[in-house]
């Protein structure tokens, strides 16, 4: 029997946050995600989420959501960054 699925999705990125501030905030998944059988797949870390689908091509697409709140030097602050992306196997 095989078994596909994505694993080692990290991303980073710098981004805005409430109160008027910019950080680094990740998203990291752990473990083996299954592919469905219409190519998609669905990744979630807390508050941020991955989610995809192959087009049988060597290519894929799908969005990112990353949300993170945290205190830093005695304020709280929020960062969400949304995102389209492809990636295409060369």
């Amino acid at each position: 029997m095989s078994t596909s699925g994505v694993t080692g999705a990290r991303f980073g990125i710098v981004t805005e946050c409430q109160p008027d501030a910019r950080f680094q905030i990740t998203f990291t998944s752990s473990g083996i995600v299954p592919i469905a059988e219409d190519r998609s797949f669905s990744l979630d870390d807390e508050a941020s989420y991955l989610r995809g689908k192959f087009d049988g091509t060597g290519g894929a697409s799908g969005v990112l959501h990353m949300a993170a709140a945290f205190d830093y030097e005695g304020t709280h602050y929020t960062c969400v960054f949304d995102t389209e992306w492809t990636v295409k196997r060369q």
